[in-house]
């Protein structure tokens, strides 16, 4: 064994010195940083994110953020309320003016100082801009208030209340606007936030669908009126009277809008020449059968116990099938695959109390192919998708049934009033039920995924989806 001398131990006091000295130098020059050693020039953003006024957090495909080298870019949804947004920040760096977690208005860009151990700084430019709508639906309800939910999970994200009925019109969207009806009063609401954008009130009821073209929005209304409203303002671009109430939805082709009266009337309006011609008139009443055209035909249900198919251009008879004394004038059919799809309601007769079924027609023929369900009765319109046919029915069920064959394929018991119309949205169906409820039903299973509350009301018309990609989901006639 060595023996260690007196010199050999002042060398080791020595070096350790030295060791230490370099350790302690080094702790002046870098900063521990979860775990790694940071430049004490650094001034880095190394994440940046967003929370909601309620300091809740967005969905992760709700909100994406790119960082650049002094601008960091962030898309929200485009509801979202950019004036309360509190930021969550993580940087590199010694301190961030504003601080982190200090709610902002990022209606403008704002600016950010990053600075480093060193004392320099660095300064980023946030951007936050709103991300195209998706994933909401609009629904209107006789509890006077109009609704926009969140089509993922029901949770409110605005409503309008007004003294007026919303139930008995869908609403249509177009270039992030909501077009609504409530009694006479037809409202432009901005989608993102429900802020009315302009009103226009009629001389009478408006009791179906608008509808959109070329910038232009249209409407029939009880006070014997057809208009065209500009989409923007709502100045009045077209104004043509008929000899009776117009009650439901246009069906636009080419310029030419159809709509049909209570009397039975169909008329072809010229938009751009602003002229009307009868072009037929059914047996009976026509309570809310809009036309639905396809491939230059036009089909319409009646009172009068018949569904018609007539030439759109001349309104010449193709073919027309009885529906066994009960009425087809409630519904709007669905044309899809050379296939009209309808439901007919109950007898007219006073002294009957027999319901209808649902239909299944040729298109080309008016050959029936399959009727279901029958002695159900219904009121509401049918969707197609695929292989299922969806429709609430009198007997307080929604159902899904087979597009081949017309047999169930699953029913939902949901109390629906007797004229809800549904609307088909991603796997979804989104109904009205006489719960006072909104569903969102899987379109494969019937299982429901959500309930929104809507109290005291009564569904008539069908919501307006934005789905997760932007496109749009509505009253769907073709």
């Amino acid at each position: 064994m060595k023996n260690i001398t007196h010199n050999s131990v002042k060398r080791c006091i020595g070096i350790l010195c030295l060791i230490a000295t370099t350790v302690i130098q080094s702790c002046k020059t870098e900063r521990l940083d979860g775990g790694n050693f940071v430049e004490p020039t650094d001034k880095s953003v190394v994440a940046f994110s967003l929370k909601k006024p309620d300091n809740t957090t967005f969905r992760s495909s709700d909100i994406s953020t790119t960082i650049g080298a002094d601008t960091i870019k962030v898309y929200v949804p485009g509801q979202t309320d950019l004036t309360k947004l509190i930021p969550d920040i993580s940087i590199r760096a010694h301190a961030i003016t504003p601080a982190n977690e200090t709610v902002q208005n990022f209606t403008k860009p704002v600016k950010y100082v990053v600075k480093a151990e060193d004392g320099s700084t660095k300064t980023y430019t946030v951007v936050v801009k709103l991300s195209p709508l998706k994933n909401i639906v609009f629904a209107g309800s006789n509890n006077k208030v109009f609704y926009a939910i969140d089509a993922i999970d029901g949770q409110k994200i605005w409503s309008y209340s007004d003294q007026k009925n919303f139930c008995y019109s869908s609403p249509i969207y177009y270039n992030n606007t909501v077009y609504a009806a409530a009694d006479n009063t037809l409202y432009a609401f901005d989608a993102a936030s429900g802020k009315v954008n302009w009103t226009f009130d009629t001389g009478n009821k408006i009791k179906a669908a608008p509808a959109y073209d070329n910038g232009v929005v249209y409407f029939g209304s009880y006070d014997h009126h057809f208009r065209g409203l500009d989409a923007v303002t709502g100045a009045v671009k077209l104004d043509i009277t008929e000899p009776d109430d117009l009650n439901t939805t246009a069906s636009i082709v080419n310029g030419i809008a159809y709509i049909s009266s209570s009397t039975g009337s169909v008329y072809a309006i010229n938009l751009s020449k602003a002229t009307s011609t009868r072009i037929f008139k059914t047996g009976g009443a026509v309570a809310g059968s809009s036309p639905t055209v396809a491939n230059n035909v036009l089909y319409i249900g009646s009172d009068d116990n018949n569904m018609y198919a007539l030439s759109s251009g001349s309104g010449q008879l193709k073919w027309k099938l009885g529906t066994d004394g009960i009425s087809a004038g409630f519904t709007h059919p669905f044309v899809t695959g050379g296939v009209v799809y309808f439901g007919t309601a109950q007898s007219m007769d006073t002294t009957s109390t027999a319901l209808g079924s649902m239909y299944a027609v040729d298109a080309n023929t008016g050959s029936v192919i399959w009727k279901a369900l029958e002695h159900k009765g219904f009121y509401s319109s049918p969707i197609v998708s695929g292989n299922s046919v969806y429709a609430t029915c009198f007997d307080s069920y929604m159902y899904a049934l087979n597009a081949k064959n017309g047999s169930v394929l699953w029913k939902s018991l949901i109390y629906p009033n007797s004229n809800t119309t549904s609307t088909l949205a991603e796997g979804y169906v989104f109904v009205g039920g006489g719960t006072g409820n909104l569903y969102a039903l899987n379109a494969n299973t019937g299982a429901t995924k959500w309930t929104f509350p809507m109290p005291g009301n009564t569904f008539t018309s069908a919501p307006c989806i934005i789905g997760s990609t932007g496109l749009v989901y509505g009253r769907q006639t073709n």
